[in-house]
């Protein structure tokens, strides 16, 4: 590991000298004897102890009574006593200097509260004498470059091919599957480790150690929910800066607080999409495909770039099709071969025309033939990655052997090119042992391979790609408090439409004509004010959020009398102390937008942008940034959502307005707001503006907004 001051240095974790089991008894199956036997098959650089206060060996291993009993220093202790004798146990490690503890262990915060609770003396005690703890209830660890397996899964039972994957996985059950896919892809491990509860050592910390570690060539992340995003963020820039692929496979993104959220933009643009916004400006791949990212990994770790230009070989002409079309759907195009392999091919083919994809057509059995052909394939400087395809073969013809020889052999010659495959129907082990040496990486579907080699594409391109941005997350006392609102210690505010109006009019956003009123006399002078036209009126309560689902708007109100009577009887309804009515012009809606930002848990500011109306917190047609945004990256945006695109295309077409001058007058409100919610953070928490309209004569218009502002902590 390269060690910065920075930078957790686990090195001692992972490649321990000397690792002591506390909690083993003779019983085979209990969590202490699995892990034990497991270690004992694949110790790496250890030399394993057992902890009991009775006997004197377990599984041939020699006990001592107490961890001070050992004659020399213990790197790791792999703990599995019951959970009400953990902390004991964490006390003598501590006490006598373990630096590192593994707690495969449960009933903590897993199981409530109470556990909760427990989890956090186990932290203290440890920290207050230096000792770091990964779980509990973890799986454990694997260091496949030193042999060292540590956990009790039945995953552990198996060794491991070292390679250059590593994996940090929030996830014990799929790690263990997820590892053993990679390898049957092709790949090969560094290290592996379970975070379990992350009492204290966190994926964040686990990742940034992988970020740094030469060992780990490629890394893969198994999230759920990151804990410290600083962290977090600081690790995947210095992955971008080095050039070291990084893959999240994503589950759960169960975000905190987003039920509790009163506004859509909470909703909307927070959880799920916040962290897929936060990755993607981070530089790193996103997917939630598992086989497709086990694949994309063994592809990686064989360390050849990867473009979408792809040459397909198949021992049959319907999978050269199915192919094709799989690759289509995926975006990897499928270039015509150059001239020069074009006329070496058409000496070659018999049956066939040398298309891309290519068909053997009968040529499968013939070594010389598959080699000259293989050979040409994979020195054409239009294909990036060459895959082949086969399917079974009779036995006459040999089966797929002379095939398989050929294209491994092809790569070894080609070791700088991109090479896989894909077998339908089961591929014999001494066939997969061959290409996988080779440095073939094999996928177990059409599917798998498609979409293995567009994430390893992306992969390979994104970071480089977003690195250059390097945001950094603004503080959460950024700012000064915004609106001139400030609410009442440990409470939030919410502050409607109209005290927002002013502040959003000198951002640059446009509203409609409006007024506020508390009366049926005061109703009557503003709807003639408003030029005695139609009009809407809304209720602006902090207590009713949400007009429409509670009574609270009524539109098309005609006549002064008509006036007068609604804002009395919205009034009526009204809670909150300083409620009003808001009277506000109609005009012929044309397109109704949504904007809004989230301060999220994870990622910091998001601005969202995307189809308005009240059902906008199930629209899928919405894009989710990390702010700020600048204009252009706010263009981008807007393009991303086809639904808009069409609207504001139709609408360019009846209003007389460019369609770019509808997208710029877009994409600078859209950037605005995106830097009042990174430069505000100790203020506002979240902005809804829904919908932000246009009319039919292509007039914007912010027709309602909220604003959720941080609660202060009280002094």
């Amino acid at each position: 590991m390269t060690p910065q001051s920075d930078v957790s240095d686990l090195s001692k974790l992972f490649s321990p000298q000397h690792i002591a089991f506390i909690g083993v008894s003779r019983r085979e199956r209990t969590l202490g004897a699995l892990a034990l036997g497991f270690a004992k098959a694949r110790p790496g650089l250890a030399r394993l102890s057992v902890i009991h206060p009775e006997l004197a060996e377990i599984q041939g291993v020699q006990c001592a009574r107490s961890i001070a009993d050992l004659d020399s220093a213990v790197d790791v202790a792999f703990i599995s006593v019951p959970g009400a004798a953990v902390g004991s146990v964490i006390e003598d490690c501590a006490a006598h200097g373990v630096p590192y503890a593994v707690i495969g262990s449960s009933g903590y915060a897993e199981t409530g509260s109470e556990g909760a609770d427990r989890q956090a003396e186990l932290v203290e005690t440890a920290r207050s004498h230096g000792l770091r703890l990964l779980g509990p209830n973890c799986n454990g660890l694997w260091n496949a470059i030193d042999g060292l397996s540590l956990g009790f899964n039945t995953s552990h039972e198996h060794a491991l091919r070292p390679g250059g994957v590593g994996v940090v996985a929030q996830t014990g059950a799929v790690l263990g599957s997820f590892i053993a896919g990679v390898q049957r892809a092709g790949g090969g491990i560094s290290y592996a480790v379970s975070t379990g509860n992350e009492a204290d050592i966190d994926a964040a910390e686990l990742f940034e150690f992988m970020v740094h570690d030469d060992r780990c060539r490629v890394i893969a992340l198994l999230l759920d929910t990151i804990t410290r995003p600083d962290v977090f963020e600081r690790a995947a820039r210095r992955a971008a800066e080095v050039g070291k692929p990084v893959l999240a496979v994503t589950f759960g993104k169960s975000p905190k607080g987003r039920h509790a959220a009163e506004l859509h933009s909470a909703r909307v643009a927070g959880g799920g999409r916040a962290f897929s916004a936060w990755l993607r400006s981070l530089g790193i791949v996103e997917t939630s495909d598992l086989e497709s990212a086990m694949f994309a990994l063994a592809l990686l770790d064989n360390g050849e770039p990867f473009d979408a230009d792809l040459a397909v070989i198949s021992t049959s002409g319907a999978g050269a099709a199915l192919i094709a079309d799989l690759a289509a759907d995926a975006g990897i195009t499928l270039p015509d071969f150059s001239p020069d392999t074009l006329a070496e091919l058409d000496k070659l083919l018999t049956f066939t025309k040398p298309y891309n994809p290519l068909d053997l057509a009968g040529h499968g059995n013939d070594p010389q033939w598959l080699d000259q052909a293989f050979d040409a394939i994979f020195s054409d400087p239009a294909m990036h990655a060459v895959a082949l395809m086969s399917t079974l073969l009779p036995p006459k013809a040999r089966g797929i052997a002379p095939v398989v020889s050929a294209f491994a052999a092809a790569k070894v010659k080609h070791a700088a090119k991109s090479a896989c495959a894909y077998a339908v129907g089961p591929l014999a082990e001494e066939h997969r042992a061959d290409l996988i040496e080779a440095g073939v990486a094999i996928a177990d579907s059409g599917h798998s391979l498609v979409g293995g080699l567009h994430t390893a594409g992306l992969v390979r391109t994104y970071a480089a790609a977003r690195a250059g941005k390097n945001r950094t997350r603004p503080a959460e006392t950024t700012g000064e408090r915004w609106l001139g609102e400030t609410p009442a210690p440990g409470a939030s505010k919410l502050v409607l439409h109209d005290a927002a109006r002013s502040e959003l009019t000198r951002l640059g956003i446009p509203f409609l004509e409006e007024r506020s009123v508390t009366s049926g006399a005061a109703a009557r002078k503003a709807w003639l004010t408003l030029g005695g036209s139609p009009v809407a009126m809304k209720i602006m309560d902090s207590n009713m959020p949400h007009k429409a689902s509670s009574d609270g708007l009524v539109l098309g109100v005609a006549s002064e009398d008509e006036a007068a009577q609604v804002a009395e009887q919205l009034m009526s309804r009204a809670v909150a102390g300083d409620a009003r009515v808001l009277m506000q012009t109609m005009a012929p809606i044309a397109v109704e937008l949504f904007l809004g930002t989230v301060d999220d848990p994870q990622a910091g500011p998001v601005i969202a942008f995307g189809r308005g109306g009240s059902d906008v917190e199930e629209s899928p047609d919405v894009a989710v940034e990390v702010a700020p945004v600048s204009p252009e990256e706010a263009a981008d945006m807007i393009s991303s959502v086809p639904v808009v695109v069409a609207a504001l295309t139709g609408l360019a077409r009846r209003s007389g307005r460019a369609y770019d001058a509808l997208v710029d007058e877009l994409s600078a409100v859209i950037s605005t707001l995106s830097e009042v919610a990174a430069n505000s953070r100790a203020t506002v928490h979240s902005i809804d503006v829904n919908p932000l309209a246009y009319t039919e004569s292509g007039q914007m218009a912010a027709i309602d907004v909220r604003v959720q502002l941080r609660p202060v902590i009280a002094e």
